[in-house]
């Protein structure tokens, strides 16, 4: 744990110290897998590495439960994200490692809810709400997954009952964000980015991501547009705002 966590401060320092000589200001970094299994979405080239593929045959090495050696490597990873001066971000909830493909190509489901309970979600419920080590450590990012009996006409990351399976269920009351919303085709073959970052923002983001370079005008247009017609209410657009400045070290919550 304690080399994990080492090397991920190392790296960390590193970004921190590049963000100063480019005059960029680097504050997350969103490469926090904690999905579990072995499904399909692994083998995609596009995905790289994903962090917790190690807890399999690092059970097997260690002779230790899978859940555990996730958990470990998980919380050291947070702890080395801190110690290099970085906010890191647990990804995709709620579970992308049983999923069908890979949602950068477009719409991909996972196993039901229950399932992922049992199994995806664990990660979530040892780690993140109140007492558990990450609570306040980490933010949570959304993927765009279809899951039968949570979601129905739109994925995850922009459908409000995912964000409530966070909040209520796990407790969790930190920085929520989306993933990709502009060029990922699980998302872009239905909407385009104005209307996804207004509906991500509606469900309940605190953060709408979005990589793809765009003028910025249009979406902030929508996203004033729904907090003047209710969609978004003034108590949750002053909730998001208090976590991504917390989130970023530039205040606490009270």
């Amino acid at each position: 744990v304690s080399t994990s966590c080492g090397l991920r401060a190392s790296r960390h320092r590193r970004i921190r110290a590049l963000s100063s000589t480019t005059r960029t200001v680097v504050f997350t970094d969103l490469a926090g897998y904690t999905d579990t299994g072995t499904g399909r979405v692994y083998d995609s080239p596009s995905l790289g590495l994903h962090d917790t593929q190690v807890g399999a045959p690092l059970s097997e090495a260690l002779g230790l439960p899978v859940r555990l050696v996730n958990d470990v490597n998980a919380a050291a990873w947070a702890e080395g994200q801190q110690a290099g001066g970085v906010f890191g971000v647990l990804k995709h909830f709620p579970g992308h490692g049983h999923s069908s493909g890979d949602s950068h190509k477009g719409s991909v489901s996972t196993p039901p809810l229950d399932r992922l309970r049992a199994g995806d979600l664990r990660p979530y419920a040892d780690l993140v709400g109140p007492g558990k080590p990450l609570d306040g450590r980490v933010g949570v990012m959304l993927g765009h997954l279809d899951v039968p009996g949570l979601t129905t006409d739109v994925p995850t990351s922009i459908a409000p009952a995912a964000y409530r399976l966070l909040r209520e269920d796990y407790r969790f009351d930190g920085l929520a964000m989306t993933d990709d919303l502009g060029a990922m085709k699980a998302i872009t073959d239905r909407f385009g980015l104005a209307e996804a970052t207004t509906r991500a923002l509606t469900a309940g983001a605190d953060m709408a991501l979005f990589s793809n370079v765009t003028p910025v005008a249009p979406l902030l247009d929508a996203a004033e547009k729904a907090l003047a017609e209710g969609r978004i209410t003034a108590q949750a657009n002053d909730t998001a705002v208090a976590r991504v400045l917390a989130a970023k070290g530039l205040c606490s919550r009270g």
